[in-house]
């Protein structure tokens, strides 16, 4: 069962600006972080939605103050060690989830390639079988007289 805070979500002054819960106003306000990789950073945008529609769902969801991004960071800003814990927790999840799907589509990009690189050594095999004149055997002309017709003859 998830604490419920007696606080509003903190709701910045400036929206998309980075503006963490204030301490006197929230006394027991606690802060955790998830480090993000290239990847994730490339991607934030689809992960924290347009204006920030997902991050401030989390926040109403997991009954935490405040998901900020910056310098490759998510910051989860709450009262409830448990509620912080929790939306971490969610977040690390669909990481993963979307470092799954790069993975599946690196396997699937790399299964292509190499199917095609087989395709070309096949066809190139074809090819050359193909354009190669095949090599015959080694022919000796051994056309000349039979022994019966040959004559020896010797002089003394």
């Amino acid at each position: 069962m998830s604490f419920k805070s007696t606080n509003k979500p903190w709701i910045p002054p400036v929206k998309g600006e980075y503006s963490p819960p204030p301490q006197d106003i929230y006394k027991n306000v606690i802060c955790r972080t998830i480090n993000t990789s290239n990847y994730i950073d490339r991607h934030i945008s689809h992960f924290i939605g347009k204006d920030g529609r997902k991050f401030i769902e989390w926040t109403n969801e997991f009954d935490v103050l405040y998901i900020f991004y910056k310098d490759r960071k998510i910051e989860v800003w709450g009262e409830e060690p448990t509620n912080v814990h929790n939306v971490i927790h969610f977040i690390i999840d669909k990481i993963k989830k979307m470092n799954q799907k790069r993975q599946e589509r690196y396997e699937l990009k790399s299964n292509e390639e190499a199917s095609r690189q087989e395709e070309t050594a096949e066809f190139t095999t074809i090819n050359e079988e193909i354009l190669v004149e095949p090599v015959l055997p080694l022919q000796i002309d051994i056309s000349g007289p039979t022994p019966a017709e040959t004559t020896i003859s010797r002089d003394f």
